[in-house]
C-alpha cells in the first residue's frame, strides 16, 4: 500500500470517528478539496445507518456545497449517493423501522427542494456530460418525486420549459441506458396531472415511449417495457383529448406497432404464468 492511500484510509477512519455535528462543521471550513472529499466520504458512509442524525444536521448543507462545487465530479457523485440515502425509503425495513424511514425520507425531501435552486440543479446535473453522474441524478431527482410529486408538479410547472427541457431530453437520448433510467421518473412525474400529461403529448413524449416500447420489446427489456406502459396508461387514461391528439400526429404504422407490441407483451406474460 503506498504512502496516499495510506493517508487516505487514515484520514477516512478519522472522519468516521468524529461526531456527524464536527464532521459537518469540518466540511464547512475544509479549504483543500481532499478533505472535503474525505468528509463526504464519511458522511455518505454514516448516511445509511445515522440517517437522522446526518441528515437533520447536512441536508442543506450538501445542496450549498453541490451549488458551488457542481464541476468537481468526485465530489458531485459523493454528494448525490448522500442525498440518495438520505431520501430514499428503507427498503428493509419494516413496522415502525418502516414508518419512521418513510417520515424521514419525506422530511428531508421537503428540507432539500424548499430551496427552488436546489431542484434546478439536479434538472442541470441530468444533462452533464458524465454518465455516472446523469445516472445518478436522474434516480435521486425520481425519489425526490416520488416523495413529493405534487410539489415538484408545481414547481415544474412554474419553471415554464426550464426544467421540462431538460427531462424530455432523456427520452430522446442516444445512450440508451438514460431513457430507461428515466422512464420511473416520467412514470410518477405524469401521474393524476392533466396539464404535465398535456405537455408531454405536445412535446412528442408520445413518439419517444412507443419507439422505447418497441425498441425494448425486440430487445425483451421487460421493465422497460413495463413502465412504458405504465406511462402510457397514466397520459390516455380519461382523457379523450390526449386521445385525440395522439391519433392525429402518430402514424398508422406507428399505432400499429405499438397494438403489435402490447399484443406480445400480453402474450409473453401469459406464456410465464402457464409455465
Amino acid at each position: 500500500m503506498d504512502t496516499h492511500q495510506t493517508t487516505f484510509l487514515f484520514f477516512y477512519k478519522f472522519c468516521l470517528s468524529l461526531p456527524i455535528e464536527n464532521l459537518c462543521n469540518h466540511l464547512q471550513t475544509a479549504n483543500r478539496v481532499e478533505d472535503r472529499r474525505h468528509i463526504l466520504r464519511a458522511l455518505k458512509s454514516l448516511s445509511k445507518k445515522y440517517k437522522l442524525e446526518v441528515g437533520t444536521q447536512s441536508i442543506g448543507l450538501l445542496g450549498n456545497i453541490l451549488h458551488h462545487e457542481k464541476n468537481d465530479l468526485k465530489l458531485v457523485q459523493l454528494i448525490l449517493d448522500t442525498l440518495i440515502n438520505l431520501t430514499a425509503m428503507d427498503s428493509v425495513a419494516d413496522g415502525e423501522q418502516l414508518v419512521l424511514s418513510h417520515d424521514m425520507s419525506i422530511q428531508f425531501t421537503k428540507s432539500f427542494i424548499n430551496n427552488k435552486e436546489h431542484v434546478h440543479l439536479i434538472l442541470e446535473l441530468i444533462t452533464a456530460t458524465d454518465l455516472n453522474i446523469r445516472r445518478t441524478a436522474i434516480r435521486l431527482f425520481t425519489v425526490l418525486l416520488s416523495n413529493c410529486t405534487k410539489q415538484l408538479q408545481d414547481m415544474l410547472l412554474g419553471s415554464g420549459r426550464r426544467g421540462f427541457s431538460n427531462l424530455f431530453g432523456l427520452l430522446k437520448d442516444e445512450c440508451e441506458v438514460i431513457p430507461n433510467n428515466a422512464l420511473p421518473l416520467f412514470e410518477i412525474l405524469t401521474r393524476s396531472n392533466k396539464y404535465i400529461q398535456g405537455i408531454v403529448a405536445i412535446e412528442n413524449g408520445f413518439q419517444c415511449l412507443l419507439r422505447i416500447l418497441v425498441d425494448e420489446n425486440s430487445n425483451d427489456g421487460n421493465i422497460a417495457v413495463g413502465d412504458c406502459l405504465c406511462i402510457l396508461l397514466n397520459l390516455l387514461e380519461d382523457n379523450e383529448i390526449i386521445r385525440t391528439f395522439v391519433s392525429l400526429t402518430n402514424s398508422a404504422e406507428h399505432i400499429v406497432a405499438c397494438q403489435t407490441t402490447i399484443e406480445q407483451c400480453g402474450k409473453k406474460r401469459t406464456d410465464k404464468e402457464s409455465v
